[in-house]
């Protein structure tokens, strides 16, 4: 059993876009961009996932932000 952290933007009108903890980070912080969200506020969802296999199995926790 393996856990990791994932990070992801919400889109306008689409799916999560997932992007990297530095840059999660950076937009929380207010210090990093995204050309595409150029003027936006950005929610970021982090989640917390049991991996098995290499592959998320199950969702331990969901927290989100902006």
């Amino acid at each position: 059993m393996a856990i990791s952290v994932r990070y992801y933007v919400f889109e306008e009108a689409g799916p999560l876009r997932h992007v990297p903890r530095r840059v999660s980070d950076g937009l929380y912080a207010g210090e990093d961009t995204i050309p595409a969200y150029a003027s936006t506020q950005q929610r970021i969802a982090e989640v917390i996932v049991e991996n098995e296999d290499g592959k998320p199995a199950r969702l331990f926790d969901a927290r989100g932000r902006y």
